[in-house]
Formats: C-alpha cells, sequence, structure tokens
C-alpha cells in the first residue's frame, strides 16, 4: 500500500506534524481527522515522540486502536518536502531518523514499512 505525503504547503514543524497526523489518521487535538470512535481518547500529542509512538503502532489501529490499518507492505512516499527541509532541517532529520525507527521495529516483524523522500523531477526548458 502507498501512502503520498505531500508537505508542500509544511513549511514549519506544525504543520508538517497536523499533515502527517491527517493523512495517516491518528487522530489529534481539536480533530485533526478525529479517529473511528467516540471514545474521549481521539488520537495523538501532535509532538515527534508521539508520532514514533503512533506509528509503531500502526497495525494495530493506532495509540488507541480506533484508527484506520493499514496494509502491509507498507510504503510512505514523502513528496514536496524541500522547504520543510530547508526551514526546519533539525525536524526534518528527526522526521528521517522517525521512519527508519520505524522501519526497523516492523522489520523485527517481519512487515515491510518503506519510506521514501520523492524528489521533484525538473522540467526541461524548452529551447527557443
Amino acid at each position: 500500500m502507498d501512502i503520498i505525503i505531500d508537505l508542500k504547503d509544511c513549511d514549519n514543524e506544525k504543520k508538517a506534524l497536523l499533515k502527517l497526523g491527517e493523512i495517516l489518521c491518528l487522530g489529534g487535538i481539536d480533530g485533526n481527522l478525529p479517529a473511528r470512535s467516540d471514545l474521549q481518547m481521539k488520537g495523538w500529542g501532535l509532538n515527534w515522540d508521539a508520532l514514533k509512538d503512533s506509528l509503531s503502532c500502526l497495525d494495530t489501529g493506532g495509540i488507541w486502536g480506533n484508527s484506520p490499518i493499514p496494509q502491509f507492505p507498507l510504503k510512505l512516499v514523502f513528496v514536496n518536502y524541500e522547504t520543510f527541509r530547508n526551514r526546519e532541517p533539525n525536524k526534518f532529520k528527526t522526521l528521517k531518523e522517525i521512519m527508519e525507527t520505524t522501519k526497523n521495529i516492523y522489520e523485527k516483524d517481519g512487515k515491510n514499512f518503506i519510506y521514501i523522500f520523492k524528489i521533484a523531477k525538473l522540467e526541461k526548458q524548452k529551447k527557443r
């Protein structure tokens, strides 16, 4: 299963975390894509530690067990991430480290979790 994570409008940490929560259906503060039940525990804490925790249990419905369960092999394809990387280089590094940690967690369970940061292809300029 491929999931595209488009970080086009994410020029800071908060926007990037909100986008990840929205796309991965993690739930979150003030209804960042609410989880599938009316439980008071609606989702994750919108910080890097919470993202790491949430990603480590995608296969069981997230931290509260009420998020959609993706099919494995699972591939996260990050696109349009350049602005976030350039404006928040340390946070981008943290994101990459979390992706690698998550990959290793699922690998131990025999599940494929793949992530890539896809570089946009430059359009060829037309000769005049």
